[in-house]
């Protein structure tokens, strides 16, 4: 009596892989290929070879195809992977808002430039600008989208010049090349504004240390404006699920 070893799922994207990537871009284009597109030509493929187990968007975006990418390093050096947005960043000053995703990214990055005058016609003098130079002194990050509303309430960002920046959660890798780029570039600190909770601590170290995902090509000053365990004292106590964090790891975060 035996038992036949089922495929794994990560079996089965190291052998389907490539020719859903190549399916997703267009062939030999090379054009941007997005992860659900790579991940709708590898499902049925997978779930095939697996038994017809259930593949997750998570499980295949977050863990099975960066561990591809990682594992075939000359294979996948011209693959041009991009993940959908996911929150957003603002200018101040040009009410410029656009989403926190790679292509988006990669594109603001690219148009940066030097402020320039644009003198009085049929219209106004003014200046037109895009990027950090001559309007941004800071970055924020907000480790939630929902205040946005108020800190345009109170005019945050023109105030003190901030760019900010909201995900849902833990930032995606665009939002951190962003960081990245825009701190080392002209030289202006980020500050991170998150929860007083396991994950709000790591939300903060990833915006600064090298992860598997994203490792950081400069060093700036990081300023941590997340919640300390004074800013809580007295107010209610909510239901936390159990992890298996270690107090080492605790203690790094």
């Amino acid at each position: 009596m035996t038992k036949e070893p089922r495929t794994t799922q990560k079996d089965a994207v190291w052998e389907v892989m490539e020719e859903c990537y190549v399916a997703a871009s267009g062939g030999p284009r090379k054009l941007p290929a997005k992860a659900r597109q790579i991940f709708y030509q590898a499902r049925p493929k997978i779930m095939k070879l697996t038994d017809d187990k259930e593949l997750r968007y998570g499980y295949f975006s977050q863990v099975l195809l960066p561990d591809y990418i990682e594992a075939h390093p000359e294979e996948t050096r011209n693959w041009n992977v991009v993940y959908d947005q996911r929150g957003s960043f603002e200018e101040p000053h040009t009410n410029r808002r656009l989403g926190c995703g790679t292509i988006e990214v990669d594109n603001y990055l690219h148009a940066m430039e030097a402020p320039t005058v644009k003198t009085a016609a049929f219209s106004d003098a003014n200046v037109e600008t895009i990027g950090p130079s001559g309007c941004i002194a800071g970055v924020l990050y907000c480790e939630k989208e929902g205040f946005n509303p108020l800190f345009r309430a109170v005019d945050l960002a023109n105030r003190h010049d901030l760019m900010i920046i909201s995900n849902k959660g833990t930032s995606v890798t665009a939002g951190r090349r962003l960081v990245d780029e825009i701190c080392r570039r002209y030289g202006v600190p980020l500050f991170v504004l998150h929860d007083f909770d396991l994950a709000g601590f790591q939300i903060s170290a990833t915006l600064h240390r090298n992860t598997r995902r994203y490792q950081f090509s400069n060093t700036f000053e990081v300023v941590d404006l997340g919640l300390r365990l004074e800013d809580i004292d007295g107010l209610e106590r909510e239901p936390a699920a159990a992890t298996k964090t270690t107090d080492d790891k605790l203690r790094t975060q």
